[in-house]
């Protein structure tokens, strides 16, 4: 780990207050990409199911996405705890990050109003593998240039490690499936709330 001077950094208060921030507006606005769907003709059970129904993706869409962002959230933090000083390079990478973070509920509902087409698919999925990809490399980059702390065991800097890459190696392999079988690419993060406890 390198050596630094405390006056070029600055400590992870204010990150963590704007991540937080824009978290709690991503994962509500995610749910307005389902929308309440409409009913043509007359109003009956019967009609309210089937328009139910239509919406059954989007819904999908909505508790994928919100517990993915939860799971990046959750990550973020667990790297944030370790980080002990913020350089411009760091700030930036973690900047963009919120970015794609912030595009979440858009390709959400892209995803959500066109299930079964490449395109749409591609769209999240490309998404969710900036997520994963801009996470392993903030925190590659802090191990690096040693803004974490002395303290912290090269156990846990490889576990941490770990966790990165099994985000990106799942939305890698969800975003090839979305050029081959669409329909079906986002099942595959399913594997991740079980994979992560092995991490």
């Amino acid at each position: 780990m390198s050596d630094f001077k405390e006056s070029d950094y600055m400590t992870t208060d204010r990150l963590l207050a704007i991540t937080d921030g824009i978290f709690a507006i991503a994962m509500t606005l995610i749910v307005l990409t389902i929308g309440v769907p409409p009913i043509s003709g007359p109003v009956s059970d019967v009609a309210i199911q089937k328009s139910l129904h239509d919406i059954a993706f989007p819904f999908f869409n909505f508790v994928l996405s919100f517990i993915l962002l939860a799971m990046f959230w959750t990550a973020n933090h667990k790297q944030l705890h370790y980080v002990k000083h913020v350089d411009s390079v760091f700030l930036w990478i973690n900047i963009i990050w919120l970015l794609f973070i912030a595009t979440v509920p858009l390709s959400t509902e892209i995803s959500g109003s066109y299930h079964g087409y490449m395109t749409p698919q591609l769209i999240m999925n490309l998404n969710l593998l900036g997520i994963a990809f801009l996470l392993y490399l903030s925190w590659h980059y802090a191990t690096k240039k040693g803004l974490i702390s002395k303290k912290t065991t090269e156990a846990k800097i490889r576990s941490i490690k770990l966790t990165c890459l099994l985000f990106v190696g799942v939305a890698l392999t969800a975003t090839l499936l979305s050029l081959i079988i669409p329909e079906w690419s986002s099942i595959v993060y399913v594997a991740l709330l079980l994979l992560e406890r092995f991490v």
